[in-house]
């Protein structure tokens, strides 16, 4: 009875899915590629269950045909016409040849918008109004502000043309574009939230890739709770779970830094594709 009733919810749940790709690819704006990922988690080893985010964006990367990629959240939107500016003929030639060449990515402008009656921005001029009136600020600015606030906001609003590099930090970890060829994969080891982008920025640096920026262009979300897992993590509570959780991620993370200062260092094969 319980296999026909998994059964029953996979079809299920494979018709919507069927349904909205049909929906999306009949707008003709974009490809849309769904992957199905699945994984067996032994119940027993609570990191094994959190959400395997880097896992997940390797599939994404994996599956891309473009010699540009964006990987950003599912929440987040891109603004207006972004993809007009990418794909314009000369400056898409310049972009990939810094990007494949000389191992630039540029550093995404990212954005929350805090007030939910209001609708999400789509240019850099309403962007200047919500930073005006704090209905808008940097994606994570209170929680964990190193991690975007470096792509300089009042700078690129200014900004009409592409330029670079940022001065960056080892807490910098921007949503990126760059080169398909030559962006690393994600460390899959990490789980849920803390350090599933900081080691890929990690990555980028040892490899000598330098940030740059975009100048109109910016990706927004509306904010939300943190997740669960940011706040166990971020959080002051003194339960002996969410101490171990943190006592765990932060040993990865001094593992992970440790493992790249090694000769010939490559990820850990965890996900079979």
């Amino acid at each position: 009875m319980f296999k026909k009733k998994i059964k029953y919810v996979c079809q299920e749940a494979l018709k919507q899915i069927d349904e909205l790709h049909r929906e999306i690819e009949a707008t003709r704006q974009c490809r849309l590629v769904i992957s199905l990922v699945y994984a067996v988690a032994d119940a027993g080893k609570e990191f094994d269950t959190l959400y395997p985010i880097n896992a997940l964006r390797n599939v994404a990367v994996l599956h891309a045909q473009t010699p540009l990629i964006m990987v950003i959240d599912i929440d987040f939107v891109p603004s207006q016409h972004f993809w007009e500016y990418l794909t314009e003929e000369s400056r898409h030639r310049e972009l990939v040849l810094r990007a494949t060449e000389e191992l630039h990515v540029w550093a995404l402008v990212s954005l929350e918008l805090h007030e939910g009656h209001l609708p999400l921005p789509i240019t850099r001029a309403q962007v200047a109004a919500g930073l005006g009136n704090s209905s808008i600020v940097v994606a994570e600015a209170y929680l964990n502000p190193a991690a975007h606030m470096p792509v300089g906001i009042q700078e690129w609003l200014r900004q009409d043309d592409i330029y670079g590099p940022l001065e960056t930090s080892q807490a910098f970890e921007p949503f990126v574009l760059g080169a398909r060829a030559k962006l690393p994969l994600y460390d899959e080891r990490f789980r849920g939230y803390g350090w599933d982008k900081t080691t890929h920025a990690a990555q980028l640096r040892k490899e000598a890739f330098s940030y740059h920026m975009l100048p109109f262009h910016f990706v927004v979300a509306r904010y939300h709770q943190p997740t669960p897992t940011a706040v166990r993590m971020f959080g002051e509570g003194d339960d002996t779970a969410d101490t171990l959780l943190r006592m765990r991620m932060e040993w990865l993370y001094n593992r992970f830094l440790a493992e790249l200062e090694e000769p010939g260092y490559q990820l850990p094969q965890v996900s079979v594709y």
